[in-house]
């Protein structure tokens, strides 16, 4: 009896080189599960499941806050009142043309 080699193995034609190219070639004993569902054509997903959840949950959070940090640019309201005018994007005109802004920009960048 061969060292490392179960005795059932043995009596099923022990598992040899003949064997391992008598089946293609390829000695399934020593391939991964990934490796060998990857050569089957097809990718099993199961990781993507778990992390989906807190995926969708950090992606709307961001998505959520950005355009609604967007609609709020556009209205003029102190933040506390419940009264607000739409503006439009005449909140922006009003920053590209001021100059303490600019400054910022550039002090901010350099």
């Amino acid at each position: 009896m061969s060292v490392g080699h179960h005795p059932s193995r043995l009596a099923n034609g022990g598992g040899g080189v003949a064997d391992t190219a008598a089946r293609g070639g390829r000695d399934r004993r020593s391939e991964s599960p990934r490796s060998r569902s990857v050569s089957r054509g097809h990718l099993a997903p199961h990781g993507y499941l778990w992390i989906l959840p807190a995926f969708a949950l950090c992606v709307g959070v961001i998505y959520y806050c950005i355009g609604y940090s967007v609609y709020i640019s556009t209205l003029s309201w102190d933040g506390l009142s419940s009264y607000h005018q739409d503006v439009g994007f005449e909140n922006y005109q009003r920053l590209f043309t001021d100059p303490l802004f600019w400054g910022a920009l550039w002090h901010t960048l350099v």
